[in-house]
């Protein structure tokens, strides 16, 4: 198996789906991929596993341009401290005065947090 990460190019760029048939000949999908922390788990985002290959891939976070951004809906800006957390001193600075947005999936909502889930460029 290899060890070796591959860090894919930006994905605003070329999209996740070219890079890895590119690089594998498989197109992003369960059949082909996993993620790295959970082979039953398959999301476009951290590290993916090419299961006949072992290869891995760094996906970079989903980029969009503020005017991009601030088209979504169910956007704001963290400010709430959250002393209920453990270690949250030591990890403010990863969520204050980040920009959030909301993303509703089937059955489920997510929180999503700039330089956590998305980038702005």
């Amino acid at each position: 198996m290899n060890n070796n990460l591959i860090h894919l190019i930006p994905l605003h760029i070329k999209s996740l789906d070219a890079q890895l048939r590119a690089c594998t000949g498989d197109g992003f999908g369960y059949s082909s991929f996993h993620n790295e922390d959970d082979e039953a788990k398959l999301e476009p985002a951290g590290v993916l596993v090419h299961k006949s290959t072992g290869l891995k891939f760094k996906v970079p976070l989903p980029s969009y341009t503020l005017e991009q951004y601030e088209k979504q809906q169910s956007i704001g800006v963290w400010t709430t401290e959250r002393y209920d957390i453990e270690d949250w001193h030591d990890i403010r600075q990863k969520f204050m005065g980040k920009r959030t947005m909301m993303q509703r999936e089937v059955g489920k909502t997510r929180l999503l947090i700039e330089d956590i889930h998305f980038t702005i460029i």
